[in-house]
Order: structure tokens, then sequence, then C-alpha cells
């Protein structure tokens, strides 16, 4: 797309009382791609998310967001 920027789809699970990811961040081809993805994995996980990171570290951008979110550190 040419903007700098990464895309990142994860999932996300309630175990024990806690929510945790169910896999560890993976990158999209693009953020159709992060979106289509995260939509889909928010259909049968507990929460499901679609970010975007801009190169240089300047933070993310949500794109999407539906059920329960943990910390993705």
């Amino acid at each position: 797309m040419g903007d700098g920027a990464a895309y990142f789809y994860i999932a996300f699970v309630a175990e024990d009382g806690d929510v945790v990811p169910a896999f560890l961040p993976r990158r999209a081809e693009n953020r159709d791609h992060a979106l289509r993805a995260a939509r889909a994995l928010a259909a049968t996980y507990a929460g499901a998310m679609a970010w975007s990171a801009k190169s240089g570290g300047e933070g993310i951008e949500v794109l999407f967001s539906q059920g329960v979110i943990g910390d993705i550190e």
C-alpha cells in the first residue's frame, strides 16, 4: 500500500478466568486481509482484533476489535 504501515491480527481465548492470546500476533498482507481475518476469528474465539503499526514505532491504530480482548504484550 505504500503507507509504511504493517498490519496484524490476533484472537483471544478465555482460560481459567483470564483472557489470553490464542496465538502470537500474525502479520497480514494488507489492511483488508487483517480485517477479514479478525472478523472471521471473532466468530469462533472469545475476541479478536486487527491493527496497524506505523514504521518507526509511532504507535498502533486499532482497525477492528470485537469480544473480549486481552493483553498483547
